[in-house]
């Protein structure tokens, strides 16, 4: 593994992504290596290793500088894909030790930042956690961080909900930590968000809330607090987070924000990528579609075919290909608020007359799930196989449409007039097949 797959947020992208295309195996495989190395390391900052998952690729010494990113969050989040992905209640259960070390130092180590007086970040996780900075000075990689907090409440609560859901009865404790952590960190970022800006100005470094940096706003910034959960994607902080980064960081550019420019050289897959799903899961899927095509034009190598780091730097960038999927796999499949979002990206192009989308047992947390999609000119066909894990589940598949056309009936075999919202056609899923008939007319005469 090299030093680009060894950053703690970029690896647990690649054994996402190797998970989001079936190959448990592999991502098995790599997780090994994060269990094995457990304890050896800290961040610098950090007091104590036991539990801890932080980058090992410098063994000899804590807070080497190859420690991007680092922490325990990206760990367990992976982890808790990985077994939702594969269904292999045996590998938590082999594993569930060393996990719960894991979910117990994030827990010990933010128990630490309460002993300073009067600290606006009590609650929260200190330590050197972006090695791109110095280790001394108001401005340095020392500190407290917005998204590995985000990120580190991301693991504990996913993590203990997977724990809750499998019958093991540490998973309760593991949720009553994470709502508490979720409510320090809002309580941290409230106090330190500027408000007098229009956009207000939510600080990713929390030490230094009022520093910028083009740079690190997009890489590691304060819009994970919707990835993570910690607010919705709704919510207002998140709306001045993509205002800020969107005008004030790129010039009210989206395709800057993408892929960059000569003055934005750091546009990239794997710096866009949340900017990119927050955005798709607002229902803004044209904004969506202007960051992804932009990137598959910009950041894409038209010779190799592979992905770039900083457009001019066009080595195989195994976590940029892990951003690409995962972009790519959420215009498709999405499991978000309960239930599965079907199609919530694809572009017009994909359903016009005559076109079929289709995917065959891609592994989602509720068991593999196959789809094809048909289209005729009033017509789409929409066949979703999966197993006993959809009972009960809702389902949306978005049908995208012509400007004045909308979706004028919708119905399942056997016969059940189904819910229409939009271009989205929702259900209550049950184990077997389902059949959708989405039959189209014209709402309006078209433009």
């Amino acid at each position: 593994m090299n030093y680009r797959c060894q950053w703690d947020d970029s690896s647990a992208k690649w054994f996402y992504a190797l998970d989001l295309w079936g190959d448990h195996e592999t991502s098995e495989r790599l997780l090994d290596t994060v269990f094995a190395r457990q304890g050896q390391r800290k961040p610098a900052g950090a007091r104590t290793r036991e539990g801890c998952f932080s980058d090992v690729t410098n063994l000899e010494r804590d807070g080497s500088a190859a420690s991007w990113a680092s922490g325990n969050g990206w760990a367990l989040w992976a982890m808790a894909q990985h077994a939702r992905l594969s269904g292999d209640r045996d590998w938590l259960a082999r594993h569930k030790e060393a996990i719960l070390a894991g979910c117990d130092w994030i827990i010990r180590e933010r128990g630490f930042s309460r002993e300073t007086p009067d600290n606006p970040c009590a609650g929260l996780l200190y330590g050197k956690f972006v090695c791109d900075l110095p280790d001394q000075g108001q401005v340095c990689g020392v500190g407290y961080f917005t998204y590995t907090d985000a990120i580190s409440y991301l693991g504990l609560h996913q993590m203990g909900q997977l724990l809750t859901d499998w019958g093991h009865a540490e998973g309760a404790r593991i949720l009553t930590e994470a709502e508490a952590y979720r409510k320090d960190i809002l309580a941290a970022v409230d106090k330190l968000t500027d408000k007098t800006r229009d956009p207000w100005f939510i600080p990713w470094m929390l030490h230094a809330p009022r520093h910028e940096d083009r740079y690190f706003y997009d890489v590691c910034g304060p819009i994970n607090l919707a990835f993570a959960g910690v607010v919705p994607r709704t919510d207002e902080r998140i709306a001045h987070v993509i205002r800020w980064i969107v005008e004030h960081e790129h010039g009210g550019s989206l395709e800057e924000a993408a892929a960059g420019r000569r003055h934005a050289p750091e546009g990239a897959m794997f710096y866009s990528q949340d900017l990119a799903v927050v955005l798709l899961q607002q229902g803004r899927v044209q904004d969506f579609q202007r960051i992804f095509y932009t990137l598959l034009s910009a950041n894409v190598s038209h010779d190799t075919l592979t992905t770039c780091e900083w457009r001019r730097n066009t080595q195989p960038h195994i976590h940029s290909i892990a951003s690409l999927m995962r972009m790519f796999r959420t215009m498709l499949v999405d499991e978000r608020d309960g239930g599965l979002y079907l199609l919530s990206g694809v572009p017009l192009s994909w359903t016009n007359m005559g076109q079929v989308i289709e995917f065959r047992e891609l592994p989602t947390r509720y068991g593999p799930v196959s789809l094809l999609c048909s289209s005729q000119l009033y017509m789409r066909l929409v066949v979703v196989r999966g197993g006993p894990q959809l009972a009960g589940l809702p389902l949306s598949v978005r049908i995208p449409l012509p400007e004045g056309y909308r979706i004028s009936r919708a119905y399942s075999r056997p016969a059940q007039i189904l819910e229409i919202e939009g271009e989205w056609v929702r259900w209550e899923g049950h184990a077997g097949d389902i059949t959708f008939h989405i039959e189209i007319d014209r709402a309006s005469a078209p433009r």
